[in-house]
């Protein structure tokens, strides 16, 4: 599915003005069938500033780390090549439907402790007595509960939001992934012509 959506407070107004241009950015509901015949392209040719800057721009360095850049909420990039073993195509099913295969570390919980509001995170360490919980980005964001003084509720769907690559063309798409790919290396053979 492809569309724009302009507001406008006068139409007529606005139409007689001849805009004819797509008023907002072109949004793409992106399936993997849509972007699988593209895959080949990722061989060269790659652009790595704007793979780089996507990572940025979409959102990733918030909660994923390449290299030095970003933060360890999700899944450090680094190394996902030799994770998914050069399968693009999985990486790419994993960025479009981030909840289809969710690992253990990375399933997220609803806690609650006493009257307080539930809060989101991740568990990172059980114990006996105790329950290590992640609730955002970065080390500040870690805390040991007491097991007694806190519920655990596990939830169904990842925290990194689907479509996240709604807003992008498939040139940027091919770009982002191979930035990612290439673990932020941006001597990698993606980015040579």
């Amino acid at each position: 599915m492809r569309g724009t959506l302009k507001v406008v407070k006068d139409l007529d107004e606005y139409l007689a003005q001849g805009h004819t241009e797509p008023a907002a950015p072109v949004i793409t509901e992106w399936k993997l069938a849509d972007l699988e015949p593209e895959l080949p392209k990722l061989g060269k040719g790659r652009n790595f500033t704007k793979g780089k800057e996507l990572f940025t721009t979409v959102g990733c360095i918030g909660c994923h780390k390449i290299g030095p850049d970003g933060v360890l909420w999700g899944p450090e990039l680094t190394a996902v090549a030799a994770k998914y073993k050069g399968d693009t195509k999985a990486v790419l099913a994993e960025i479009l439907e981030p909840s289809k295969n969710l690992e253990p570390r990375y399933r997220p919980f609803e806690f609650t402790v006493g009257n307080d509001d539930p809060f989101t995170g991740f568990v990172l360490k059980e114990e006996a007595e105790t329950l290590t919980v992640q609730t955002g980005p970065g080390e500040a964001m870690v805390k040991k509960f007491a097991k007694k003084d806190i519920k655990a509720q596990p939830q169904g769907s990842s925290i990194m939001p689907p479509g996240l690559l709604n807003l992008l063309n498939k040139d940027q798409i091919l770009d982002l992934l191979a930035f990612i790919q290439a673990g932020g290396d941006a001597k990698h053979a993606s980015f040579k012509p």
